[in-house]
């Protein structure tokens, strides 16, 4: 399991209040290296383990496999829709 970073725990806490106060998307933004994938895996894993289903796209093969990985590194259950090269390069 992975701990976020105090700025990215403030960042989903953040995000849960958005949503709690009747926003419907609210829009978190980081720049490059602040932890993005890793804040939506902490999200999609605490959404799992409520029983909810999480559907993420990605546009670009080196972000599928990345996706993935950090995934896995929550524990999170997954499963790649994507042409054959993406799938037998995760």
């Amino acid at each position: 399991m992975i701990t976020l970073r105090d700025y990215q725990a403030q960042l989903v806490e953040d995000a849960r209040k958005s949503y709690a106060s009747g926003k419907k998307a609210p829009l978190l933004v980081l720049p490059t290296g602040g932890g993005k994938t890793t804040i939506f895996a902490h999200i999609t894993h605490r959404a799992a383990d409520r029983g909810k289903c999480v559907f993420l796209i990605c546009h670009r093969a080196e972000l599928v496999k990345q996706i993935s990985m950090t995934l896995g590194n929550f524990g999170c259950p997954r499963q790649i829709i994507a042409p054959p090269p993406i799938i037998n390069a995760v």
